[in-house]
């Protein structure tokens, strides 16, 4: 068993995940956006909820999760435990710099294409980078902050931190507990993944299907509905789960 703690986490390098995952879109991230944009907007576009504060936890090299979260957030915590990828979190909030890299724009398309998201195309750039806040943290160690945000999101994380089911499940309940009653989430996950790599290195997984993902959010979840993408990135898993639902209110 591969421990969180025991993971090469001060190796993992952003450029190379981005270029392996992201530089070329791939149409299964397009679709999650699409869903995840409009998941968002059933909660948020009808105006009665003000400006909130969202999280990413293990936001690593994919601002895509933020990008989804803009429109209705003040700030954005990205909670991130590697180096490497909170100095890649700076550079893509440092508007000095430009803003964010153009491969994400190919996401950002996508969300335009709903009019709560077109609204504020023009000012995109500059709202990441005042909204983007890269925080140093552990996702394990959440369970005792008071702090809680409106909206989160976690992607590809619980199942990709360690081969333990303990870990896994602590993961899931950090992310949905530190997130204020009734607020919307998405969550994605890889289905039946045995590890990836990135760079030189070897990072663990905790093998999950849906059923498995179903009972971990239940306690703390409502309203979840899940899609099942058939896709998969490369071998050793068997595709992708996005979850989509709001923190219990009771």
């Amino acid at each position: 068993m591969a421990l969180n703690s025991e993971a090469p986490w001060d190796q993992f390098c952003p450029d190379d995940y981005v270029k392996r995952n992201y530089a070329t879109p791939l149409d299964v991230d397009k679709q999650i956006v699409r869903l995840v944009g409009k998941h968002l907007i059933d909660h948020f576009g009808g105006g009665l909820h003000g400006p909130v504060k969202g999280v990413d936890v293990g936001a690593g090299a994919n601002l895509y999760p933020a990008l989804c979260m803009l429109p209705w957030c003040s700030e954005i915590t990205l909670l991130e435990k590697g180096p490497k990828n909170l100095d890649y979190l700076r550079r893509q909030a440092d508007l000095e710099e430009g803003g964010f890299d153009t491969a994400w724009e190919a996401f950002w398309d996508e969300l335009a294409a709903y009019p709560e998201y077109k609204a504020v195309h023009a000012e995109r750039r500059e709202r990441f980078g005042k909204a983007a806040a890269p925080r140093p943290g552990d996702l394990l160690e959440l369970g005792g902050s008071a702090e809680r945000w409106g909206v989160g999101a976690m992607f590809f994380v619980a199942e990709s931190m360690s081969s333990s089911r303990e870990e896994f499940l602590a993961a899931v309940d950090r992310f949905l507990g530190v997130l204020e009653p009734g607020a919307p989430f998405a969550a994605a996950f890889m289905l039946q993944s045995e590890g990836y790599e990135v760079g030189s290195y070897e990072f663990p997984a905790y093998k999950v299907d849906q059923p498995e993902v179903a009972r971990a959010l239940d306690p703390l979840a409502q309203k979840v509905t899940y899609h099942e993408l058939d896709f998969t990135l490369r071998d050793g898993h068997e595709g992708m789960l996005l979850a989509l639902g709001f923190r219990r209110s009771d």
